[in-house]
């Protein structure tokens, strides 16, 4: 093993070669072994898509790391679990469908057990149509799916969350692909819970959704739903999707964007060889999440610590890898970096386990060569999540974090005493909410009105009219109070 002066003499080295070639992680991203699963399908998948494919498989990759745990190391200590969130996008003519066969091979194991799981439900539904409404039939099952539709509402994740929870005393990981961005989009208009909101909760463990209707036979409570994605579009829709609101909102940094770009490619058909060696390791991973009894087994934690002064290597030459200068804004290049940090180590943690339980199959991976794979995987996903951030949405957001910084500049130049002086000596409601509008000011006049009112500032003359206090009065009410 190196030691960490060694290990940082070659990080500056490796950035000296990024700096000269923007290519370089990539070149040696496509020299790795990668674990079996992914490697199979990556040996039939030209050079330039290897790195779109390897990221756009990572959610459903997460749902086999079920029982997985994480401690990203600037976290403090807290646990996290293993959920991405990837939109590809790209050109109809791009082969944007070779990402749904892939994952859809993938996922085949989890969709039969889900069918099995939905049949079960649609079983009770049936009994209870064709019952009379005095025959009790008992609860429903408390079933759990690992894959949402894209048709889905919000309320019916939590209900599933619920269940998952009175099953097995916590919830499951989950998925959901579309081919179609809009499709998503179209399915949470006027759902209950924003898509935002939805998918920055579901991205962070531990974050609580809610549900509670007047629905009698609806659940109540709240369940943590965390929901891995992967999201095809195209670059129109993906810029639609992303609007001002949605860049701010955090939705944005979370995501991992994948550009295909180019025309559509030659793969090589998947053999029956290659699906065999997949299944057989793909069950292997099932047998991590269950106990043969159908109970979870624990939650386990892969031994990280040697990623960590990777990710502070990171955040110590960051101005060198950006690849554009120019969107190099302070709270935009901070605001992506972090979370594209954040990003790249659920993806490095996911593929340890992957290698590891490799290496329990066949032994033939030795410790350092998984030490080495995981931190260039490590270090290759963070510049290029970091770096189409940037490249796609980075002057955007810049602009959009510089509007917001105006507006609240303005709200600073006329709050407190600044409004307070700006207004007529005798004024409505009306007449503050007006100017507090033109001000771009976001803030509720009725709060203004409270604290003036405390402050012995003004004085109500009659509903929603008001009249200053002169200064002495109210600045000898401040003192006296």
């Amino acid at each position: 093993m190196l030691n960490v002066t060694q290990e940082k003499n070659i990080y500056c080295m490796i950035i000296a070669e990024i700096k000269n070639k923007k290519d370089y992680l990539e070149s040696q991203f496509l020299k790795l072994r990668f674990p079996v699963v992914l490697r199979q399908l990556l040996d039939c998948t030209p050079s330039k898509r290897r790195p779109g494919i390897f990221m756009s498989l990572m959610p459903i990759m997460s749902l086999y790391c079920n029982r997985l745990r994480l401690q990203y190391p600037l976290d403090n200590g807290k646990v996290t679990a293993p959920v991405v969130q990837c939109y590809v996008y790209g050109s109809s003519a791009a082969g944007k469908g070779k990402v749904e066969e892939f994952q859809t091979l993938l996922a085949a194991k989890l969709s039969e057990m889900d069918s099995k799981e939905r049949a079960e439900e649609e079983a009770f539904l049936a009994k209870k149509r064709e019952s009379s409404s005095k025959k009790k039939l008992g609860t429903p099952p408390d079933t759990s799916v690992f894959i949402f539709p894209e048709k889905v509402t919000s309320f019916i994740m939590v209900q599933r969350g619920l269940a998952a929870t009175r099953r097995f005393g916590e919830t499951l990981l989950q998925y959901q692909f579309t081919a179609e961005l809009k499709s998503i989009i179209s399915a949470h208009k006027g759902d209950y819970i924003d898509i935002d909101t939805l998918l920055l909760k579901c991205y962070d463990y531990g974050s609580l959704l809610g549900a509670e209707t007047g629905n009698v036979d609806a659940s109540r409570g709240f369940a943590d739903v965390n929901m891995s994605v992967c999201y095809c579009s195209t670059e129109f829709v993906l810029n639609e999707f992303f609007s001002e609101e949605r860049m701010l909102s955090g939705v944005l940094n979370r995501a991992i964007l994948i550009p295909f770009v180019g025309k559509r490619l030659t793969y090589r058909s998947v053999s029956d060889t290659q699906k065999s060696d997949i299944n057989h390791y793909l069950d292997v991973l099932f047998a991590s999440i269950f106990n043969a009894d159908g109970t979870l087994k624990p939650v386990y934690f892969e031994n990280t610590d040697f990623l960590t002064r990777h990710v502070e290597n990171f955040f110590e030459h960051i101005d060198i890898i950006v690849e554009k200068p120019l969107t190099k804004a302070g709270d935009t290049i901070e605001e992506f970096s972090i979370r594209a940090s954040v990003n790249a180590f659920r993806i490095a943690a996911i593929c340890l386990h992957l290698y590891k339980v490799e290496q329990a199959e066949n032994n033939t991976i030795t410790n350092d060569e998984i030490e080495r794979n995981v931190v260039q995987i490590y270090r290759f996903a963070v510049y290029y999540i970091l770096n189409n951030t940037l490249f796609q949405f980075g002057a955007k957001h810049d602009d959009a974090v510089q509007r917001l910084n105006a507006m609240r500049a303005a709200e600073n130049d006329l709050s407190g005493i600044g409004l307070y002086d700006f207004m007529d000596w005798q004024f409505s409601f009306r007449d503050l909410a007006r100017t507090m509008s033109k001000a771009n000011m976001v803030s509720d006049p009725k709060h203004r009105i409270s604290q003036w009112k405390t402050w012995n500032m003004i004085t109500e003359t009659d509903v929603g009219q008001y009249e200053k206090i002169p200064i002495e009065e109210h600045k000898a009410h401040k003192t006296s109070s």
